[in-house]
């Protein structure tokens, strides 16, 4: 968003059953993931001993490695600023900036899905409008959308009000009605009862300074509702995750007041803002925020010539955050998405900029 989910160890007394234990971890482990490389980080103040391993529940002392991102074309060494969102136990990526071999930048638009059970990439229906990247999404009523956006398309022009349907049974996209807001890139999206909200953002870099509004879409009328503003300053490239009736927004940065380490909970049923613990781990922006059944995620990120590698949870019922396990390589405007209780991570820029985009997967279970 490990440490352990439950910092309260109980220790085996011999070392024998410790390591009986370990080994049957270890052996689930890779009957489950055997198909991943596992790298292990330890957060901060972590114990590396054996016996760590060997509570209940067990503590998840990797990150595992699937394979490399996938892209339509030979020779690319990396992707970044893509978008990302799970349906039905499937994880879904596409779009965002290619680097080729020769070191340029090129607007994507394939589109590609993660089979949980397969273990692989397929290939899905390209993206049909104006390559996106730094685009806003959401899931509600079992499709995904795509918002607003990065179109590449030039300084003038850049900034989209496009909203895009995934259907993933019929392997489709489908426009929707436009985003009724400012054209804009690095918004946030986010969901609660099958309505899709997007706001913040930043017109095209060097126009207007940015956005703290707010925009509740029902995807059974098509119809955008304007709610209440985002009520703290103007940003982009926030991060946003949704509990089961909430949606939480924070960090991110504008040109005015730098990096933000704020977090606020909206409220749709009353269509209010709550200021909520800010993140522990101090200001940043273009991190990945992902949402699990009890907790937001926010991996990587950065603050002006920081790169960053925290993950960090942050529990929904009780207002606190928790330091998990590093994410394996610095990195900034990654792709992200979630299933079940484990999150993924992919791509981005890494400590050397937009020639340093990575094309590596990885993922964490952590409930």
């Amino acid at each position: 968003m490990p440490s352990s989910p439950d910092n309260h160890h109980t220790m085996f007394s011999k070392p024998f059953h410790a390591v009986l234990c370990l080994a049957a971890i270890l052996a689930l482990s890779c009957e489950k993931e055997n198909y991943l490389t596992a790298t292990s980080s330890t957060a901060a103040g972590q114990r590396k001993t054996t016996d760590d391993l060997v509570t209940g529940p067990p503590t998840i002392t990797s990150w595992f490695r699937g394979p490399d991102l996938p892209a339509s074309t030979t020779g690319i060494m990396g992707r970044s600023d893509c978008y990302g969102f799970a349906i039905g136990g499937k994880g879904y990526m596409g779009g965002g900036i290619l680097l080729d071999a020769g070191h340029n930048e090129v607007p994507a638009t394939d589109f590609w899905s993660w089979d949980t059970a397969a273990h692989t990439w397929s290939q899905q229906a390209s993206f049909p409008g104006t390559a996106k990247a730094d685009a806003a999404t959401f899931v509600a009523a079992g499709k995904g959308y795509v918002c607003t956006g990065n179109n590449w398309l030039g300084e003038a022009t850049r900034s989209s009000k496009e909203n895009w349907q995934f259907d993933p049974v019929t392997n489709t996209w489908t426009r929707k009605k436009n985003f009724p807001g400012a054209a804009r890139i690095s918004a946030v999206g986010a969901s609660v009862n099958d309505k899709g909200y997007v706001g913040t953002g930043q017109s095209a870099p060097g126009d207007l300074p940015g956005f703290n509004d707010w925009f509740q879409y029902d995807p059974s009328t098509d119809t955008w509702t304007k709610k209440a503003n985002l009520p703290a300053q103007y940003r982009w490239s926030a991060v946003a995750f949704a509990s089961s009736d909430k949606i939480y927004v924070g960090t991110g940065t504008n040109y005015d007041h730098g990096v933000f380490g704020d977090n606020w909970a909206y409220d749709p049923a009353t269509d209010t803002w709550k200021s909520r613990a800010a993140c522990p781990g101090g200001p940043r922006a273009y991190a990945t925020g992902l949402s699990l059944p009890k907790e937001g995620v926010m991996l990587a990120g950065g603050e002006g010539l920081f790169t960053g590698i925290e993950c960090w949870r942050y529990n929904f019922s009780n207002n606190t955050w928790t330091q998990g396990l590093n994410v394996p390589g610095s990195r900034l405007q990654a792709g992200g998405f979630s299933i079940g209780g484990t999150v993924f991570i992919f791509g981005g820029d890494g400590s050397n900029g937009n020639y340093d985009k990575k094309n590596d997967f990885w993922s964490l279970r952590l409930e």
